[in-house]
């Protein structure tokens, strides 16, 4: 992909248009009211014939880049990965699988309690034992 930004180019062939124009404006004025001499007029058509070539060269140039302009698009595809909500209506098979990876995933936690509480439940039962031996023999 590839962009190009053509506002300066496009402002620069008004302007250039504009200035081209007026010359020949000036050029035409000149040839109807003050030429009089046959060399002065053949110079100045000379003239005016070049200017307008670069008119009509601009002027191309500026319809060109009229039609590039009106030819833009952008095109955005935007896409989800997939449904945000699951269906109502869940298939039966799905429904035990996910309640047997929540109930498994619950089991998790406890396991990990009763592995840490272990050891400290056995130095518990095993001090209660030895109290109550003890509290038994001196009885």
């Amino acid at each position: 992909m590839s962009t190009r930004d053509v506002t300066e180019d496009y402002r620069g062939l008004e302007t250039r248009i504009r200035v081209k124009q007026d010359t020949e404006r000036r050029l035409r004025g000149i040839l109807e009211h003050q030429a009089s001499d046959v060399s002065d007029i053949i110079e100045i058509e000379r003239d005016l014939e070049r200017i307008v070539t670069e008119l009509e060269q601009l002027t191309a140039e500026q319809l060109n880049l009229d039609q590039q302009i009106s030819m833009s698009t952008l095109t955005l595809w935007l896409s989800e990965p997939g449904p945000l909500l699951e269906p109502a209506v869940i298939p039966l098979s799905k429904t035990l699988s996910m309640s047997g990876n929540l109930f498994l995933s619950s089991l998790s936690p406890l396991l990990i309690v009763i592995v840490f509480a272990a050891p400290w439940l056995f130095l518990i039962g095993l001090g209660t034992f030895a109290v109550r031996r003890y509290r038994g023999r001196h009885r």
